[in-house]
């Protein structure tokens, strides 16, 4: 969404030949092969792990990576340096693109001349905005907490990473249809009936 607003307000005029469906699939289709590689790899290191208790009992609902490598006797440093990639190459270079996106869009905004025009144009971006703020607080929260190794409780830990896998999905579409003018001119027509309508006892 950051690229496709970094694209829609810096090059508006060119944004229906950059952002062709085309190069959106091949975008796509990389997510999904670079996400399906990184976990594939992930799970066939996992596998060569030794365990030393014989139903080792992992602190996590869904079994993520962290806890359960920590669980085992023999070395890690495979699974570590794994963890590493994934942290930096899924939670900071995205942080990191979307901010800089963000800075591009900030500095052509700032050339727009009205205020009322630089609000319009940058208003589109707050829904991503929102979402973004959901997402990566509790992420950023657990993983900074995890990689330092400072000690971090079960629980909380659980409920920062549950947050982020369910909120900005539970929200994207509510978020995105309240966006929509047409929408919105619809509920507020709908409250002025209601106040308009006469109260019965």
């Amino acid at each position: 969404m950051s690229y496709e607003r970094f694209i829609s307000i810096c090059f508006p005029l060119r944004s229906s030949t950059i952002n062709t469906n085309v190069r959106m699939y091949i975008i796509i289709g990389f997510c999904w092969v670079l996400s399906l590689t990184y976990f594939g790899v992930a799970v066939v290191f996992i596998t060569r792990l030794s365990f030393c208790k014989p139903v080792p009992v992992i602190k996590s609902y869904f079994c993520d990576h962290g806890p359960v490598f920590k669980e085992a006797c023999s070395s890690d440093s495979a699974n570590r340096v794994i963890a590493s990639v994934y942290t930096v190459a899924f939670i900071f270079l995205p942080l990191a693109l979307i901010i800089l996106s963000y800075v591009c869009i900030i500095a052509v905004l700032s050339r727009i001349v009205s205020a009322q025009g630089r609000w319009k144009a940058f208003k589109t971006c707050m829904a991503h905005l929102a979402l973004v703020v959901i997402f990566f607080i509790p992420v950023l929260v657990t993983y900074m907490i995890v990689w330092t190794n400072l000690p971090m409780e079960t629980n909380t830990r659980i409920l920062n990473t549950s947050l982020a896998a369910t909120l900005p999905p539970l929200l994207n579409p509510i978020i995105y249809t309240l966006k929509t003018e047409e929408i919105m001119e619809k509920i507020k027509n709908f409250i002025r009936k209601k106040k308009a309508a006469p109260v019965t006892h």
